[in-house]
């Protein structure tokens, strides 16, 4: 700046006295510093330094409007790449599209998402033809022509592939500032996979919810059927064989049983049923099943696919099997004509991926069990309601045979996969948790009727519902055993004070009000070591802590109980506690 300041005086200075010089070259003898040269030199200057400095700032001012103009060129480039940045490399769907439904603009993200190899191929298609229903897009163009906007607008939209998408989309109507027509912009996101989550958590609730009811049915039918039965095997004790009387009655217990069992199935299902988890070889129980399963599908043919390095699981066997049983009477049932249900076995590993779309999937090793029909196959709604309670599907009712599946399964660490294509039957895939080596337990059975005598001794009965306590103390008493009876644990460990802790054994309800039957065992055991413990209830769940009974080896008789199973438990424990 002061070189330009110091340039610019020297050129005034030189423009001002340029007349003057130029006299003195023609004309030596005019005087170069006279009054007449030096108002013109001045004027001169004067004139010459408004004009040049004039013109000075005009090209300051040039340079700068030229800078701040190319400065502005380079912002806008630079935002231009921003927004293509931004625009190409967001997850979700940014679009710009006429009313008509022609694509002015869209992302990478929306190839993706509709499955249309790149952008260019989406730009082609119709906005309005990516929609599942027609009459979608044209609800929301009246939308958006009433209000100008959407937001978080679901929808069903087709992939390329023809599978339904949902997306969740907001779009603004607007007007463009170049073409001065009205478009549409606006952003999509794909969220099916979340919707799906949610249906199953919804599902996953309801079923556990319809648990619940179904577990506290049972466990007041259960108090019922225990009186019942009782008073029926005693009245059976005091009729002569051969009579009507007796014959009658014989039928109503076996309906009390038939009962029994129904209440047993809605434990099951309400995962609520105790359960004897041992190391399993599903092959080996699959075929040991195999003969059975073929007998109860008639025309149908099974068709075993095991695999012959499966892990292992720890699972109760007999609950297993009814699952297996259950499964393929299922599989019978959508084949009416007969067909193929093939099982088979398999080594999984669980990725993130899987169990991010399936609520009650867990990551791990796991060992699967699949069992597969060759019927028509179930729709998406039958699906959804599969495992309820009494569920139809293809006109069958399923009764509690899939609810008990469901339950199992479930008690079980595992979970059930339903997979069906329309004409082409349906699987059941059952995921258990592995474990890497088999432990060989030998069963055993120990006889027992070569056992003493037990008559007179003294059984403490703790059962807060007094229709039970009154038939169970009648049964013991009938077959010579002292009963005491108390409703609750702080009756019953006052009882044991009063009789100074004359008592062979305590035979208690779990739940009882104020503290459970555990407690008052352990509090009666701690005054009393060899006291031989019985434990019932009505269903067993996480009130109960069956962990705790398993672990303290407590027998347990789950309700209703008959009197010559009661009788025989108590005859093994007094003998064994003697």
């Amino acid at each position: 700046m002061p070189l330009r300041i110091a340039v610019y005086i020297l050129f005034v200075v030189f423009m001002a006295n340029l007349g003057a010089v130029v006299d003195l070259m023609l004309h030596d003898d005019i005087s170069y510093f006279d009054n007449e040269h030096l108002i013109v030199g001045g004027l001169t200057g004067l004139v010459t330094a408004i004009l040049f400095g004039a013109l000075a700032l005009y090209m300051m001012e040039l340079e700068r409007a030229v800078k701040k103009h190319q400065a502005a060129e380079l912002e806008a480039v630079d935002n231009e790449k921003k927004y293509r940045d931004l625009f190409e490399e967001t997850g979700d769907v940014v679009f710009i599209a006429f009313p008509s439904g022609q694509f002015i603009d869209i992302n990478s993200a929306g190839a993706l998402t509709f499955g249309y190899p790149s952008r260019k191929d989406i730009l082609n298609e119709n906005a309005a033809d990516l929609f599942a229903d027609h009459l979608d897009w044209n609800k929301l163009k009246l939308e958006l022509k009433q209000s100008g906007y959407v937001e978080n607008h679901e929808v069903n939209m087709k992939h390329k592939d023809g599978r339904d998408v949902t997306i969740s989309m907001s779009v603004r109507r607007a007007q463009d500032t170049v073409s001065r027509e009205v478009v549409y912009r606006g952003m999509m996101r794909d969220i099916t996979s979340e919707r799906r989550m949610a249906q199953q958590l919804l599902q996953s609730q309801k079923m556990e919810s319809i648990g619940r009811l179904a577990g506290g049915v049972a466990h007041d039918f259960n108090n019922y059927l225990t009186t019942i039965q009782g008073y029926t095997d005693l009245v059976l004790l005091e009729l002569p064989d051969g009579s009507l009387a007796k014959s009658n009655l014989m039928e109503a217990r076996k309906a009390a049983e038939a009962a029994s069992e129904l209440t047993s199935q809605l434990l099951l299902f309400s995962h609520h049923q105790p359960v004897d988890m041992r190391p399993v070889d599903l092959n080996h129980s699959i075929e040991s099943l195999g003969r059975m399963m073929e007998h109860l599908v008639g025309k149908s043919s099974i068709v075993l696919n095991l695999a012959p390095d499966l892990r292992s699981v720890k699972a109760d066997m007999g609950n297993l099997g009814q699952v297996l049983v259950n499964l393929v009477l299922n599989a019978h049932t959508c084949m009416p004509g007969g067909g193929e249900i093939t099982i088979t076995t398999c080594n999984g590993t669980v990725s993130e991926q899987y169990r991010a779309a399936h609520t009650e999937a867990r990551t791990g090793k796991f060992s699967t069990i699949s069992v597969s029909d060759s019927g028509a196959g179930l729709t998406d709604e039958e699906i959804a309601h599969v495992f309820e309670p009494f569920s139809q599907h293809k006109g069958k009712n399923s009764g509690l045979g899939l609810s008990m599946v469901y339950g199992i399964v479930m008690q079980h660490d595992g979970w059930v996969d339903v997979d069906s294509i329309a004409g082409m039957g349906t699987t059941f895939t059952i995921f258990l948790p592995s474990v890497e080596k088999l432990a060989m337990i030998e069963d055993y059975e120990e006889e027992f009727d070569d056992l003493p005598e037990c008559a007179g001794k003294r059984i403490l009965l703790v059962e807060d519902d007094d229709a039970v306590r009154e038939i169970t103390g009648k049964m013991l008493r009938e077959n010579g055993y002292e009963v005491i009876g108390a409703r609750d644990a702080a009756e019953a460990f006052a009882r044991f004070a009063s009789e100074r802790g004359d008592i062979q054994l305590v035979f208690s309800d779990v739940v009882l009000p104020g503290e459970d039957g555990i407690h008052l065992v352990e509090n009666l055991r701690e005054h009393k070591p060899g006291l031989a413990v019985l434990l019932a209830s009505g269903y067993t769940d996480t009130a109960v802590d069956w962990q705790t009974v398993q672990s303290r080896g407590y027998r347990f008789m789950q309700k209703p109980y008959v009197m010559p199973d009661l009788l025989r438990i108590i005859r093994e424990l007094l003998v064994a506690a003697a």
